[in-house]
């Protein structure tokens, strides 16, 4: 792989149905998770440079975790701003300031998303560079249906067809620069990266990944880590 490859972990976020704290510093099996995010990004051969972007209050503690953990590919630790895609674009510009080719790629990766492999990272780097852009993603595995403000239902959606997406969310450069500047232009904020590729009609590759690979929002979502990695965590 030619192209350099940035991975933005976005650990900005408030951690609200965590009761408030910074559930990315919470201890799993022994580590602070986004340590586990962080290792499976050092371990990927194919990721260049990591860049955190975090609570202003915290980034003097995530170096600490860079250091303790010997994540030497930590090459900036920057503030977010008020929403996620505000504080990934601060990553983007950060990446930006220093020099890039338009076929370099960027791997947003939720800090939260402690269970990533390095081969699903892979796999979402491999299919960005040929098609501009991919998501991690695995398939729906309950009926989801179409409701109204009155819930009642409106109608079923066919499941076959429906993709549950995560992280990481891979863009190659010259394609994120334009789509970030863009949904800002027009004050558009999507629910994830890549729906700010699909407003400018150009393809998004789905990588299967593992169903494991969710982002940790509740207490459960804590323990259900907990009990995949505390094997590996001893």
């Amino acid at each position: 792989m030619t192209s350099k490859t940035y991975a933005l972990i976005a650990a900005a976020g408030e951690s609200r149905r965590m009761g408030g704290s910074n559930k990315i510093l919470m201890p799993i099996a022994g580590k602070p998770l986004i340590a586990w995010t962080l290792e499976a990004f050092e371990l990927c051969s194919d990721i260049n440079e990591i860049i955190i972007i975090g609570h202003n209050d915290w980034l003097e503690e995530y170096w600490q975790v860079a250091k303790e953990f010997k994540i030497t590919k930590v090459k900036s630790i920057i503030p977010g701003g008020k929403e996620r895609q505000d504080s990934v674009y601060c990553g983007l510009k950060e990446v930006l300031a220093n020099g890039v080719a338009d076929d370099d790629l960027i791997s947003i990766h939720n800090g939260a998303n402690c269970l990533i492999s390095v081969e699903d990272i892979s796999a979402c780097l491999a299919a960005a560079k040929e098609y501009g852009a991919s998501v991690a993603a695995f398939p729906a595995q309950d009926t989801i249906k179409e409701v109204g403000e009155d819930l009642f239902v409106i109608k079923t959606l066919e499941r076959k067809k429906l993709w549950q997406m995560q992280t990481p969310q891979t863009i190659r450069i010259d394609i994120a620069k334009r789509a970030f500047v863009e949904a800002f232009a027009a004050n558009f904020y999507g629910t994830d990266d890549v729906q700010l590729v699909e407003r400018l009609g150009l393809p998004v590759k789905i990588v299967k990944c593992s169903v494991k690979n969710k982002k940790v929002t509740t207490p459960e979502d804590a323990q259900y880590c907990q009990l995949l990695l505390q094997d590996k965590g001893e």
